[in-house]
């Protein structure tokens, strides 16, 4: 006893510390037990949804076969491919974790040693970190393989609706100035948004959403770095090629030069920065979709950049001597 009339550990018997310590181990195997079950639990309930999607897929694949689809159902269609793609993904993409925890652990148990010399704790924990290894991958498949056919579909989907647009815009008895065949066209925006929307939050949630707060500061500054590789080149480019401007009584020859050198270097700069951009955002990583969308985007501001670049050298602002007009109108100019 102590002088405030507590027992010490020290004092304690040791039938004592043995009921204490068989009580902690009680309560570390209900943990581990109420641990597994949850995992099973969330197992079983990930396979009745597989179970679901899949009869899903199937539906709106022979939904996609009908040939007096409307325009409706098959916009409807596509949205459902999407919340399945998103749902399916964001599953996957929850499974990895595990699968990496149960390798680790098999991996810290090492190989079975020959002979059966390995006690039955650890082969019965080895035994059932294998099945639930080979359950997870089992699952994981299942999973890959759906996300492949609902994106195949939703390929079909878009095909058949891009295909019914330009049959309407060129069809004899519609013109393409009439509105119906615009605001028709025009009713697919909401799927199309949909789809976009779903494309960036599976990527973001796939490449962006783990990094830590150090890993998303050196992803900005690789971002930074691309766009500062860029503006650089440009510069060093404008340097090395660019015409002198100081010259006022430039050459028709020396002109074309400077219309046809800007939009070189400055599509080519963007250009650049895009496959920068693209190494640094990890893009090979990156669905099928995310990457078409990626290079489309990328497409269209080179090409905005292009036409710039351009057009803002062909009629020179401010810089009247390097404009590109008419000999005669020139002459009068001066």
């Amino acid at each position: 006893m102590t002088p405030t009339g507590r027992t010490t550990t020290a004092g304690r018997s040791p039938a004592s510390r043995i009921v204490a310590g068989w009580l902690v181990a009680f309560a570390v195997l209900a943990m581990l037990a109420t641990g597994a079950l949850a995992q099973g639990a969330g197992l079983d309930a990930l396979d009745r949804d597989i179970r679901q999607w899949k009869s899903d897929v199937a539906d709106i694949q022979k939904q996609l076969q009908r040939p007096g689809l409307e325009n409706e159902e098959l916009n409807s269609l596509r949205s459902r491919l999407e919340s399945l793609r998103t749902q399916i993904l964001r599953r996957s993409d929850d499974l990895k974790p595990r699968l990496d925890e149960l390798k680790t652990s098999l991996e810290q148990l090492g190989p079975a040693p020959d002979g059966g010399t390995e006690t039955p704790d650890i082969a019965n924990q080895r035994r059932a970190l294998q099945e639930e290894r080979e359950r997870v991958s089992a699952l994981q498949k299942q999973l890959d393989l759906l996300s492949v056919q609902a994106d195949q579909l939703s390929t079909r989907a878009a095909e058949i609706q891009h295909a019914r647009f330009f049959r309407m815009v060129f069809e004899t008895s519609r013109s393409a100035l009439n509105p119906l065949v615009w605001i028709e066209g025009a009713s697919g925006l909401q799927t199309l948004n949909e789809h976009l929307s779903s494309i960036v939050h599976s990527w973001w949630s796939k490449q962006l959403g783990g990094l830590g707060t150090v890993q998303l500061l050196l992803l900005a500054v690789k971002i930074a770095a691309a766009v500062a590789a860029g503006i650089a080149m440009r510069m060093i480019l404008n340097w090395l090629l660019g015409p002198n401007t100081a010259n006022v009584h430039p050459s028709t020859l020396e002109r074309l030069w400077r219309v046809f050198r800007a939009a070189i270097v400055d599509t080519g700069c963007t250009l650049l920065v895009a496959i920068l951009l693209f190494l640094a955002l990890d893009g090979s990583e990156a669905s099928d979709q995310a990457r078409r969308v990626y290079w489309a985007l990328v497409t269209g501001i080179a090409i905005f950049v292009s036409f710039r670049a351009f057009s803002g050298r062909i009629f020179a602002p401010g810089e009247p001597n390097w404009r590109i007009t008419p000999t005669r109108m020139r002459s009068r100019g001066g």
